[in-house]
């Protein structure tokens, strides 16, 4: 019995010291895995990110973006806590990789990080999920205030096509920075015509950014952008937007759009009258002529002025005559400009009725005895003088058929008068002084053609106005000797 149980004794001593083996080392094991010594565990990765060392850190990080499973995805959020930048940023790469929802939460403060390369990373890893709902994320993104992460949003919402974006990206037309600005419309043309709206929703308050809003419009589909050019230009009051939209619906070439633009040219109060009056010749419409000639009657002279010149590129589009009568009223008018332009006009129409109105603007009561004295001395009616050539004809005749006269001089003067503006043009020669006048009164005709000082007074502003402008040799005035 005492053997028996000295036995026991020793057996369970051994025991007991086989036990505590098997805890020591079972604790040391633990401890071993607690610590992180079994590579791949989450300890040994929670150990590592803790390390002072942030190449340990960095390689670390590096270790779970290659694995990329659910495991790494946890362990790469709490990375984001980094106090190293370089750290931050391959975490954020590595959870965009996962494209998937679950990384919205933990990147979204990052959208607003202090450090710009942590910003970009953060809006291209968010753009990388497959989902409608990162369009609101990125929206803010839009207004950042460096250009580069502008330019990254607008990638990727290229790609997302989010109707929702489009007021945001059109607004950045208006960027001041040229890359913004050009990515920003490159994206609205993928959207296509649905952008259109929102460009012309800018347009009334625009100011001086209105040229590129426009210019965008046009680029994105010109013939979707009509009706909102028209909505705009009706309702905006800034010089440059008006004068932007105007221009465009001018360069359109639509029909309708003169129609369009009269109610504003007969409105005096428009703050862009002037603008259409410049800008209706180029729509080559004749149901433009009669309201220009409507405002040769304006009080304001430079209303006046840019209704003669468009009347002098338009006249001849139209077929009715009633636009003679205030064309010839325009030629007394007080403005030298406006009188040479409407005799341009008039001269465009040309024919007998124009001859007859000249006729009777220029000399008034006396225009019946002004014609029967050029009839008597030319030798035939003025119904024939009609044509240039025809003008001309009856100034040889005056000149070679008969003494130079007093008479016959003043008859030079009058048909001198109606060619210039009938015509646009003048005999070409040197202007008549007592030299030449006895030369030419003797026969020696050394100086014929001529131009005589003593014209008319709206013939001799007439070839001042032709000599100015040069246009070609027929409207040089230059000396023949």
């Amino acid at each position: 019995m005492l053997a028996l149980g000295a036995m026991n004794w020793v057996l369970s001593g051994f025991s007991a010291v086989v036990g505590a083996i098997f805890v020591l080392g079972a604790l040391q094991f633990v401890y071993f895995v607690v610590s992180g010594g079994i590579p791949g565990t989450g300890f040994y990765y929670a150990r590592r990110l803790r390390d002072g060392n942030s190449q340990v850190r960095q390689e670390a990080v590096r270790e779970l973006v290659e694995r990329g499973d659910i495991f790494a995805f946890g362990l790469l959020v709490k990375a984001l806590e980094d106090r190293d930048v370089a750290i931050r940023v391959t975490a954020i790469e590595g959870l965009g990789n996962f494209r998937s929802t679950l990384i919205i939460e933990p990147l979204l403060k990052f959208l607003k990080d202090r450090n710009l390369i942590v910003r970009l990373k953060t809006i291209e890893a968010l753009g990388k999920v497959p989902s409608g709902d990162i369009g609101p994320v990125l929206l803010d993104v839009l207004l950042d205030s460096d250009p580069r992460a502008k330019l990254v949003a607008l990638r990727i919402f290229k790609d997302l096509r989010d109707p929702a974006a489009l007021p945001s990206i059109a607004r950045l037309v208006l960027d001041a920075d040229e890359q913004v600005h050009n990515a920003a419309v490159g994206v609205l043309m993928h959207y296509g015509t649905e952008s259109i709206q929102h460009l012309a929703t800018l347009l009334p308050d625009s100011t001086d950014g209105a040229k590129r809003l426009v210019k965008a419009m046009l680029e994105i589909d010109r013939a979707a952008s009509y009706e909102p050019l028209k909505e705009v230009f009706a309702s905006a009051s800034d010089p440059h937007v008006l004068a932007e939209t105007l221009e465009a619906l001018t360069a359109s070439g639509r029909p309708g759009t003169a129609e369009f633009l009269l109610p504003f040219l007969e409105d005096p109060a428009f703050p862009a009258r002037e603008g259409v009056v410049e800008a209706i010749p180029y729509l080559r419409d004749p149901v433009c002529v009669m309201p220009l000639c409507h405002l040769l009657s304006e009080h304001d002279v430079r209303i006046r002025r840019k209704a003669a010149t468009a009347l002098d590129m338009l006249v001849t589009m139209c077929r009715d005559l009633e636009v003679v009568d205030p064309l010839c009223a325009a030629l007394l008018d007080s403005d030298p400009e406006i009188r040479r332009y409407a005799a341009r006009a008039l001269g465009r129409i040309g024919g007998r009725l124009v001859q007859e109105k000249v006729v009777q603007a220029l000399w008034g009561e006396h225009a019946s005895a002004v014609a029967t004295f050029i009839e008597g001395i030319v030798g035939y009616p003025m119904g024939r003088m009609v044509s240039f050539d025809e003008l001309l004809l009856a100034l040889d005749r005056v000149m070679t058929n008969q003494r130079l006269t007093e008479e016959s001089l003043r008859c030079v003067d009058m048909l001198e008068s109606l060619m210039i503006i009938l015509h646009g043009a003048n005999v070409r020669g040197q202007r008549v002084d007592d030299q030449t006048l006895d030369l030419l009164i003797k026969g020696r005709r050394t100086y014929y053609p001529l131009r005589l000082y003593d014209l008319h007074p709206l013939a001799a502003g007439l070839l001042d106005f032709v000599s100015s402008k040069a246009e070609g040799d027929r409207w040089r005035v230059s000396s023949l000797v």
